[in-house]
């Protein structure tokens, strides 16, 4: 794949990353996620969801949210969160490394996650 390929479609390559990557656009639904978020999710895609509702389980998004630090100031962020979940027989909990980028296409940006 060529820089040309890339720019025009980079999601093959995306794919090939085994950390989860997404890209949301402001109110918060996902535009695209690539083959490790799909895998956690059944194999659906969760693009048109919302990001607090496929990575949180939330109805709401989080508070603080930390693409709102990334939709202010256009610079990368990064924060560790823990959540928790009373699904299944016992509770459980997971951390969350995110490291959100700001990205432009054309007019328009998101942050990707």
């Amino acid at each position: 794949m060529n820089e040309s390929d890339f720019r025009n479609d980079p999601h093959p390559v995306l794919d090939g990353i085994a950390d989860p990557i997404i890209v949301i656009d402001r109110d918060f639904n996902l535009t695209y996620a690539n083959k490790t978020v799909r895998g956690r999710t059944a194999g659906a895609s969760p693009t048109g969801q919302k990001c607090y509702e496929v990575l949180h389980g939330r109805n709401h998004p989080c508070d603080p949210c930390p693409c709102l630090q990334t939709f202010e100031t256009n610079k990368p962020y990064r924060v560790i969160r823990k959540t928790e979940s009373t699904e299944g027989e016992a509770p459980s909990s997971k951390n969350f490394d995110l490291t959100l980028f700001w990205i432009r296409r054309g007019r328009s940006s998101a942050p990707l996650k």
